[in-house]
């Protein structure tokens, strides 16, 4: 599975979670189906880092469409009855993209993982989508990718890297929900499987095949303002 095909899952299964948030909230299988999104698009920018070629033009490109996509993302949080203070999920995955080249130019491990633990928290003041939880899990893709790149001829040294990833996905997942898994433990089946469905997205990362497909960068960065747009007309009218 290419890095287009990747992202084709991730807006189409991103769009499904907003069309029911936004229509048809008795079906909350648009919602589980919704959590494969967010894990595929950290997982492709932590790729497109590591193939960029102009890492200033990226997180240029990235922050122009943040801000562009701001107000429709606003607009539909407030239409679909959630909430109208926080930043769309482009601003999380650019706070990720500074963790990551953070990473990479500082060689000094404790002072990189320091600069990354403030930009988590810088997410969590800011309050973009997934907060710190999405901007870790940028890092940990990118620190798997770098680490399948050095291995890729290891399959047994792939396997037990890509266990211990995810379980660190697992924990993280876990540790974010941390407040409802009370709930979970009671058989609340709704939050259980949000949970489920988060982790078992990195099947679909493993089935990455290193290539890239069709290049057809803009039409990802377009569809997601684009997206909020059409279903934000479509609640007013």
């Amino acid at each position: 599975m290419n890095s287009f095909v990747l992202k084709v899952i991730g807006i189409t299964t991103m769009t499904l979670d907003h069309v029911g948030k936004a229509f048809f909230k008795d079906l909350i299988w648009l919602q589980y189906i919704g959590r494969f999104a967010f894990p595929i698009f950290a997982f492709s920018l932590a790729q497109g880092y590591i193939h960029t070629k102009d890492v200033g033009k990226y997180l240029k490109r990235l922050a122009g469409f943040a801000i562009l996509s701001q107000i429709p993302y606003t607009v539909f949080e407030i239409l679909s009855g959630g909430s109208s203070e926080k930043l769309n999920v482009l601003f999380t995955l650019l706070l990720g993209l500074v963790a990551i080249y953070a990473c990479d130019r500082i060689k000094i491990r404790w002072l990189s993982i320091a600069i990354v633990i403030g930009i988590c928290v810088a997410g969590e003041l800011l309050r973009v989508d997934y907060g710190a939880y999405g901007i870790a899990t940028v890092a940990l893709f990118y620190y798997y990718s770098v680490i399948l790149e050095r291995i890729k001829e290891n399959k047994r040294q792939r396997i037990v890297w890509t266990a211990l990833v995810w379980l660190c996905f697992l924990a993280m997942t876990l540790f974010k929900n941390y407040d409802i898994l009370q709930m979970v433990l009671a058989g609340n089946d709704f939050w259980a499987l949000m949970i489920i469905w988060t982790v078992m997205s990195f099947a679909l990362l493993i089935m990455y095949n290193g290539k890239l497909g069709p290049k057809c960068k803009y039409l990802f960065y377009l569809f997601y303002p684009f997206h909020l747009t059409v279903i934000c007309l479509m609640l007013v009218i």
